[in-house]
């Protein structure tokens, strides 16, 4: 007898073929057998199932009461939601470690966003600080620095002894004629300061003792930069401000009146003691040039220079300045250009409207009538062969060391001839009345070889 025979003694026992592979589907398969072969109705709750050794046949007990299912029955449930948990746990632990996986591909991905346009912005302030970089030093070199320090750094390095001739300063560099007894000692000062550049001494000769030098060069320029520790943000600010303060400017000289820019400078220099011979307007580009001619002492074109430029924000720029000496104090010969930024609108000026009258040739004749001059009785008028012009006719004057004007060509004013003569050294031009005697102020004479001309004082050959 088996075990479940003893355990199920009092059950009615049958046994039946079953093909089912697990024990639900064999209950189930048993309730549909026991249909056909049990007289009554038969509860699966009241089976029992359990193998004969025979493949395929197995011992059906049919309890009136429901069987309680334990041993290997409950064993074989236990082990499967035993091996069900670890499924279930395995399973979340795979959907969690799927989701961490999923965060950090995501973070990673932020990560590189993140990175990538951290690189964009940088690349970008990289580019924008090169490019006020550039702008900032280029529109730093084209800017005009005061005159009157620059001046000041020359004499610092002459000696005592030395006298200056003739200085030309334009932008930064200049060119100096000087009088002294060592132009060796004048050019060794120039070249242990560090306020010049580029220094040359161009020609010398020597006369009584003294040699007349020429030198030139540079000015040191040191530009304002952005210090070494500082930040791409600080430096763009920094190249920001000094850019806005340069425009800034340009606009406020811009918005000047020429008459307005000009008459400030003739009131200071009148107000120290100089005094204007001319005054010729330059285009440079669409901008304009205004060139003053002065004489002056060299004290007075001193003090003005240092006044017109005195302030931090002035908007008076002096692109070139030449002083001549003078054997006569009050006689210093300075030509001095200003660059005025205000913009030359000849194009602006509009034309009105103008109804043609006819003007009878009559009254147009009065207009180009000229009185005769009234000759006095005490003096009479000149003749080719008055006496009195051969006693006043003046010998050539001329010497080697004369100074010379080019000729430039014979023009009529006022009923006289006038020469038209350019100093090249000043690129000053003169009219000259021609005059057969000396007289007062400045004046030509005819010569054999051309003209002599007496201009303030001092002769100078007039050269074709």
């Amino acid at each position: 007898m088996t075990t479940a025979d003893k355990k199920f003694s009092d059950c009615q026992k049958l046994c039946l073929p079953l093909k089912a592979r697990t024990g639900r589907k064999r209950l189930r398969e048993a309730e549909k057998a026991l249909c056909d072969v049990y007289p009554f109705k038969v509860n699966g709750a009241n089976i029992f199932i359990a193998r004969t050794g025979r493949k395929g046949l197995y011992d059906v007990y049919i309890s009136k009461n429901k069987i309680k299912r334990t041993g290997k029955t409950a064993a074989a449930v236990l082990i499967a939601l035993a091996a069900l948990v670890p499924a279930i746990s395995g399973g979340a632990v795979l959907q969690r470690r799927m989701h961490k996986n999923e965060a950090a591909s995501l973070a990673q991905k932020e990560r590189e966003r993140k990175k990538q346009e951290e690189l964009k912005v940088r690349a970008e302030k990289e580019a924008r600080l090169e490019s006020l970089r550039k702008e900032y030093e280029e529109k730093e070199s084209g800017r005009y620095e005061k005159i009157y320090p620059y001046i000041g750094r020359i004499c610092s390095a002459m000696s005592g002894s030395a006298t200056i001739e003739t200085i030309l300063i334009e932008s930064d560099s200049f060119s100096v004629e000087v009088t002294a007894r060592d132009a060796v000692n004048i050019l060794s000062g120039f070249e242990k300061s560090g306020a010049f550049s580029q220094i040359q001494m161009n020609r010398a000769s020597v006369s009584k003792g003294l040699e007349t030098v020429t030198y030139s060069g540079s000015f040191s320029r040191m530009h304002a930069a952005p210090g070494a520790s500082f930040s791409t943000d600080e430096k763009i600010s920094f190249y920001t401000q000094g850019l806005e303060k340069m425009h800034s400017r340009e606009k406020r000289m811009e918005s000047i009146p020429l008459s307005k820019y000009i008459q400030g400078i003739r009131e200071v220099l009148r107000r120290n003691g100089c005094r204007e011979q001319y005054i010729q307007l330059r285009r440079n580009g669409l901008s304009a040039e205004v060139e003053f001619f002065i004489l002056s002492s060299s004290r007075s074109i001193l003090h003005f220079v240092s006044e017109i430029q005195d302030c931090d924000d002035n908007l008076i720029d002096i692109k070139q300045i030449r002083i001549r000496n003078s054997e006569e104090a009050n006689r210093v010969q300075t030509t001095i250009r200003f660059d005025s930024g205000i913009e030359l609108k000849q194009d602006d000026m509009h034309l009105a409207e103008y109804e043609e009258q006819k003007i009878p040739s009559s009254q147009i004749d009065s207009i180009f009538y000229k009185a005769p001059r009234k000759i006095s009785a005490a003096k009479k008028p000149y003749t080719p062969h008055s006496p009195v012009h051969e006693q006043k006719s003046i010998p050539v004057r001329h010497n080697a060391g004369m100074k010379s004007l080019s000729y430039i060509g014979l023009t009529k004013a006022e009923g006289k001839t006038m020469v038209i003569a350019k100093d090249s050294g000043m690129g000053s031009i003169y009219t000259l009345p021609v005059s057969e005697t000396e007289t007062a102020g400045n004046f030509c004479m005819k010569t054999d070889g051309g003209y002599t001309a007496r201009l303030w004082g001092e002769y100078y050959e007039v050269k074709k």
